[in-house]
């Protein structure tokens, strides 16, 4: 709860990861540690042709993550990928874009990679 012009609020926040294509060279980036990511993809894409060159051998050993696309408008690049390693709070009223769901046998993964590197 929050005082705010003399009556109590409630403040919601949410925390996520980024998704990020760090310019096409994914988690190959100058700074970026492979192992805090893993590979973001639409449902009916092959997660195998995501990977770039050098990633997997770098430390980038998390399994995929397969989100199902809210509406066929929505593109997810190859290089996308989620940073585990730092969250972000999201606060109620900020807009975000809503990419899809994650497919419910990925959740548990989804979960797992957060929590060992919130750790």
């Amino acid at each position: 709860m929050v005082r705010y012009d003399g009556r109590l609020q409630r403040l919601l926040i949410n925390y996520a990861s980024g998704i990020g294509t760090y310019s096409g060279r994914g988690a190959l980036k100058d700074g970026c540690n492979p192992a805090e990511h893993t590979i973001l993809y639409l449902s009916g894409t092959d997660p195998a042709s995501c990977y770039l060159p050098g990633e997997y051998e770098s430390g980038m050993w998390k399994d995929p993550i397969e989100v199902e696309a809210v509406d066929s408008s929505i593109a997810i690049r190859r290089e996308s990928r989620i940073r585990f390693g730092k969250t972000y709070p999201i606060e109620m009223n900020l807009k975000v874009k809503d990419v899809g769901r994650v497919q419910p046998h990925h959740l548990s993964k989804l979960l797992q990679y957060w929590t060992d590197e919130d750790d």
